[in-house]
């Protein structure tokens, strides 16, 4: 019987041989132990500023480290935690992503430290997978592999990947121009779903369009996106979304949590999710992700992401992310810490123990209040939502803040990064008042 603790909370785990989900680990900061590991980093490096970015903070502050978080403004809501140490201040990567690059290999080579370096975002991790060669050599970097990262990015080779392994996905057209968009939206019906084929492309700031109906797709599109040289077509599928947690080690499934997103922060629910609930792991989905992460030979922390339609019982493939889930503080407030694993396999520690929880959290709550409030305000500022909805939208609200277990962001131990937001929002009323009246004018 092996034990352990998280944030001040005590579990119990039990040897792999009693269920049929092998992968279920969980350990606590510090719990691994192997000889080769080496400690000669003395501090992390934290790029972008990110719901998960509070949660990494939290859980890598338990080390012996000092946390240094690294952002292009002067001020942002992680910097505010009792557990930040230091801040670097850097040019915005999306701007100029060779100055950013110069200013980091300038900071790691004036620093004396040693430096472990934890890229959160996509960007973030974009930015050094492209200059891998330059970075390498004077930190160590938490990244999946070059080859891992681009095949995952890339929805097209996804789906190529997943269609040869037989998981089932949404039928799929790979779109060049308008006029094929047209076409396929026909032959595959309405209402379809069109998405760029890697989330660097913009795509008039959403993450996908839902068109329900010829008009609406030529009201979305009356252009064609700039930088996008494909688009993703796919059949419209109903169902919950489905984040499936891993960690593994070339290609072998060693850590999986699962939860179901219940709302989003779009009306159409293709946004971020905002109410999220743990579920017990699907026999199906659990299959699915062990066949993608052996097909990929994927080492690190990841999430493959399904939707699941409870009346007819079908899954269908999204997409697979090769970092940290947003909502990781859900496993990591019960004893799921990919986090600290994807830090331990950085380290250097090779011998994992397999073991099962044997309490797996069914059931239980996460909410981001402020995603919510702000994807509402971000649909009424578009007159997407009318006032019955938004109505609706402020009871679920108030439900959801009530009922919740866990708070993505807020931790009383850890209040100031989202006072820091509440702040930010409230000081935005004014100014988006302001726009919707102007925009009320300009169309009399």
């Amino acid at each position: 019987m092996l034990s352990w603790s998280i944030s001040g909370k005590k579990w119990k785990q039990k040897s792999s041989g009693s269920t049929n989900f092998r992968g279920y680990l969980c350990l606590n900061n510090g719990s691994l132990n192997n000889e080769k590991i080496m400690n000669k980093p003395t501090k992390i490096l934290i790029l972008g500023n990110y719901r998960q970015t509070i949660t990494i903070i939290r859980s890598l502050a338990k080390s012996r480290y000092n946390i240094v978080v690294g952002h292009h403004e002067k001020n942002f809501f992680t910097k505010f935690s009792r557990y930040t140490s230091e801040v670097w201040i850097h040019p915005e990567i999306t701007k100029n992503e060779d100055e950013f690059i110069n200013n980091l290999i300038q900071y790691l080579t004036e620093k004396k430290e040693h430096y472990f370096i934890f890229p959160v975002g996509e960007y973030e991790i974009l930015c050094l997978e492209r200059h891998i060669d330059k970075i390498a050599p004077l930190a160590r970097i938490i990244i999946p592999s070059k080859k891992t990262f681009f095949t995952c990015i890339n929805k097209s080779k996804i789906y190529e990947i997943v269609s040869s392994i037989a998981i089932p996905f949404p039928e799929t057209k790979i779109i060049k121009n308008k006029n094929e968009l047209i076409t396929n939206s026909n032959i595959i019906g309405y209402p379809c779903v069109i998405k760029p084929n890697n989330s660097f492309k913009p795509f008039f700031d959403k993450k996908a369009i839902i068109c329900d109906t010829p008009r609406e797709l030529e009201k979305s599109f009356s252009s064609w996106p700039s930088g996008n040289d494909i688009l993703i077509l796919q059949k419209y599928v109903n169902g919950y979304r489905h984040n499936c947690h891993f960690f593994s080690v070339k290609g072998e499934l060693l850590s999986y949590f699962e939860h179901r997103v219940l709302r989003t922060d779009s009306i159409n629910g293709a946004g971020y999710g905002v109410e999220n609930i743990t579920v017990k792991p699907s026999v199906s989905l659990h299959k699915y992700c062990v066949t993608l992460i052996q097909k990929l030979r994927y080492s690190g922390v990841g999430c493959v992401q399904f939707l699941v339609d409870d009346k007819s019982g079908e899954a269908n493939f999204l997409e697979i992310n090769p970092r940290l889930d947003a909502n990781c503080a859900l496993p990591y407030w019960y004893g799921y810490d990919f986090i600290w694993l994807a830090f331990e396999y950085a380290r250097g520690c090779r011998n994992f123990p397999l073991n099962v929880a044997a309490n797996y959290p069914v059931g239980k709550k996460a909410y981001w209040f402020l995603g919510d409030v702000i994807g509402l305000a971000n649909e009424w500022e578009s007159g997407t939502v009318n006032t019955m909805v938004s109505l609706k939208w402020i009871m679920n609200i108030f439900r959801a803040f009530l009922s919740a277990d866990i708070h993505i962001t807020w931790w009383w131990r850890d209040p100031l990064p989202s006072l820091f937001l509440c702040c930010h929002i409230l000081f935005s009323i004014p100014r988006r008042i302001k726009k919707m009246w102007l925009r009320k004018i300009s169309s009399k």
